[in-house]
């Protein structure tokens, strides 16, 4: 008489058996599928954080001064895009009109794709800048003199190509 308590079951290797691939099998491709996750997590950036933020202790905190000197100075502008030119007006309450401005265009998540633009005061009291390299999709902007004798700065966002007049104004 044999001792086995299942006498019609195949006693192969495990291998063979179905409920070792039954268990087995998706603990490997939970495995795999976490290889590529972790992947993508080591080798793609976050997206740029564009606010003024500073570490204080554990946690971030944004700093709006220059949107608050923005916002008391009443502070706006308003540009325009003609191919490859942008003709932008600024308006507000300044001791000192700036000479020059800086424009980005922020992409959302890479700022790889970001395009800065410099502004240069005409004489009529435009700012002219020119794009170094062709932008479309949605942009986030970010408006502030090019310089250190003044702090402030003017948001907006635009989707590209566009011809319509876009505002810039403080956040707040």
């Amino acid at each position: 008489m044999s001792n086995n308590p299942f006498p019609n079951e195949d006693n192969g290797p495990w291998y063979h058996q179905f409920w070792a691939w039954f268990i087995i099998a998706p603990v490997i491709t939970i495995m795999f599928v976490v290889s590529i996750l972790v992947y993508f997590a080591i080798t793609t950036a976050d997206g740029p954080i564009l606010d003024n933020l500073y570490r204080d202790g554990r946690s971030y905190s944004e700093r709006k001064d220059e949107d608050q000197w923005a916002m008391a100075n009443n502070l706006a502008a308003e540009f325009q895009i003609d191919g490859d030119r942008i003709q932008l007006r600024l308006s507000g309450d300044f001791a000192e009109v700036p000479a020059r401005l800086k424009l980005l265009f922020a992409f959302r998540t890479h700022a790889t794709r970001d395009v800065l633009v410099e502004l240069t005061r005409t004489a009529d009291g435009r700012y002219i800048g020119q794009f170094p390299e062709p932008v479309t999709g949605e942009r986030l902007l970010l408006l502030e003199p090019l310089g250190k004798e003044q702090h402030w700065r003017l948001h907006g966002t635009v989707s590209l190509p566009t011809r319509d007049i876009t505002q810039l104004a403080p956040s707040g």
